[in-house]
């Protein structure tokens, strides 16, 4: 496919890239116990803890429980390390955007693509800063 370099291999094959990823790993794991301890309710396994806070947060949104909210918020870190340490090898945002680049190349919006750049990043920046209190 015309512009497309991404292949599924090791990104950072070293000893301090598997460290890192080993590093990310290990937050995540610790952000899982952290959600947890902070959890309320009855001893569950991982994933039957997951789904309560889901229905937790589904019957009681737009003001769920405070350790519904606190629990909720270490999952997602959970979830954002271990996808950190994944594409750190992976490199998947190079693949994001070869894909990008692939389609604009086959839909023939290739020459005409900054606007669509500019919205993107606009479109991250203000997601970003959407999280600022």
């Amino acid at each position: 496919m015309r512009g497309f370099r991404w292949t599924p291999t090791i990104g950072d094959p070293t000893f301090v890239g598997w460290l890192t990823v080993a590093a990310y790993f290990l937050v995540g794991a610790l952000c899982l116990r952290a959600f947890m301890a902070e959890k309320s309710g009855k001893s569950r396994p991982y994933l039957a803890s997951i789904f309560a806070l889901v229905r937790v947060m589904k019957r009681s949104w737009p003001a769920p429980p405070l350790p519904a909210r606190r629990a909720g918020i270490w999952l997602v870190i959970s979830g954002l390390m271990f996808a950190l340490g994944v594409n750190k090898q992976l490199d998947l945002q190079t693949l994001l955007t070869d894909l990008a680049r692939a389609l604009a190349h086959y839909q023939g919006w290739y020459d005409d693509r900054h606007p669509i750049q500019i919205f993107f990043i606009l479109l991250m920046l203000t997601g970003g800063l959407g999280n600022v209190p």
